[in-house]
């Protein structure tokens, strides 16, 4: 099968195929054949497999790349490790099957994490930086709370099953707003030592938005 690829991020290390009838689907970077990420607009081929959620894209392979407006125009995409201040690719690293950090591939350092895909939505809509003080505590909740119990490690497995999908759909200013609004409530639990509660609403949190982005 053909498709168009809709939108891809290299530090995400997924996106979306539109196909033929104009439908959306989910691919990720395990199910990229060769060496060279998609782009926007790149022409890919595909085959369908069976998500944990839904049909998803395997075998993706570049057809044929987006024409750029001029030939001798070179985009150059990489960034700049921090560390060891290289232009580089980030290398994504997979937790679950999804994407959980990414790395510079020459020291090794890591240069963004994404755990927590609906709250770095969130703090990137309202301008925050991807290590500030809500995705900290989330994430070190998660490494030394949530990971540390077997029933706390199977909500975070469940999270990272249906976290990418959410977060690729969370554009709506309503529903920004009042994630925000919750994400807040769960980081006031957390510092109040009520991991209980902050598990809860979380839980309920992500369950809404599963049903009201993803059931359509």
């Amino acid at each position: 099968m053909q498709g168009t690829v809709k939108w891809f991020s290299q530090e995400k290390g997924f996106g979306f195929i539109v196909d033929s009838d104009g439908n959306d689907l989910y691919f990720n970077v395990q199910g990229i054949k060769g060496a060279t990420l998609p782009g926007n607009g790149d022409v890919v081929s595909y085959d369908i497999g069976k998500g944990k959620k839904g049909p998803i894209a395997t075998s993706v392979t570049i057809i044929q790349k987006k024409e750029v407006q001029s030939r001798n125009t070179y985009v150059d995409s990489r960034v700049t490790c921090s560390k060891c201040n290289r232009a580089m690719v980030p290398r994504v690293v997979l937790k679950y099957g999804s994407p959980d950090y990414s790395i510079c591939p020459y020291c090794g350092d890591m240069y963004k994490a994404f755990w927590c895909f609906i709250t770095t939505t969130v703090c990137n809509y309202r301008g925050l930086p991807d290590d500030c003080y809500e995705l900290q505590t989330l994430r070190r909740f998660r490494d030394e709370h949530l990971l540390s119990t077997e029933q706390g490690s199977t909500l975070v497995k469940n999270y990272y099953d249906v976290a990418p999908s959410i977060a690729a759909r969370l554009i709506n200013k309503d529903d920004l707003e009042n994630t925000w609004e919750k994400i807040c409530q769960c980081i006031a639990d957390i510092e109040s030592n009520q991991f209980d509660e902050a598990v809860v609403k979380y839980s309920k949190m992500v369950a809404f938005l599963q049903q009201r982005l993803l059931s359509q």
